[in-house]
């Protein structure tokens, strides 16, 4: 299955829909995760061709469809919201938000207007097609270089890109190794000729 990127569009809809993974709140259940995956498999939510309330059913059993333990599939999902959002780490501390980040049409047309800006691109670019991480890389431009606080904007150290870069490439190695070795017999004789 086919995964695309996080984008505004699908961020906002998965915060829309209230699931866990990003909105908080509960326990993510393996119908969040399918949910989640649904989305991101859709590759473009304009062209949605089912009513929003059909998406969870539309989404069932692809958690289970990956191999993967559910426990793995929301480790993978958390990657994907944590990468989404790294650019921001660059960002100076700020004072507490009173109420929590909501997802919705402001946030979107706020970040998405900055950006649109930066790329010189359209707005529906943007939010649809720009994955998320380069959307807030590019709100992270926009504050180092026009705003005030600009200066106290910084790049994280080589050495913390770099271990996390290892951590990563360490774990999809050791997730390849455990799925080729957990083949069965006829999984293994149906990847002899594809490895």
């Amino acid at each position: 299955m086919p995964l695309f990127p996080m984008t505004l569009a699908r961020w906002s809809l998965l915060a829309l829909l209230e699931n866990p993974f990003v909105a908080g709140g509960k326990f993510a259940a393996p119908a969040d995760a399918d949910l989640f995956l649904g989305v991101l498999a859709e590759p473009d939510l304009r062209k949605l061709d089912c009513d929003l309330s059909a998406l969870p059913g539309r989404a069932s059993g692809l958690t289970g469809a990956t191999g993967l333990p559910f426990e793995e599939v929301c480790a993978e999902i958390q990657t994907v919201a944590r990468n989404a959002f790294l650019p921001l780490a660059m960002l100076p501390p700020g004072k507490a938000a009173e109420s929590e980040t909501r997802y919705d049409a402001d946030w979107v047309t706020n970040i998405a207007s900055i950006a649109a800006r930066k790329a010189n691109a359209a707005l529906e670019t943007v939010i649809h097609d720009m994955p998320l991480s380069v959307v807030c890389g590019l709100y992270v431009a926009w504050r180092r270089q026009d705003c005030m606080d600009g200066d106290q904007v910084c790049r994280r150290p080589n050495e913390e890109i770099a271990g996390k870069i290892m951590d990563r490439t360490l774990h999809l190695g050791d997730e390849f190794l455990k799925r080729k070795q957990g083949r069965t017999a006829p999984e293994k004789e149906a990847a002899a000729g594809k490895d």
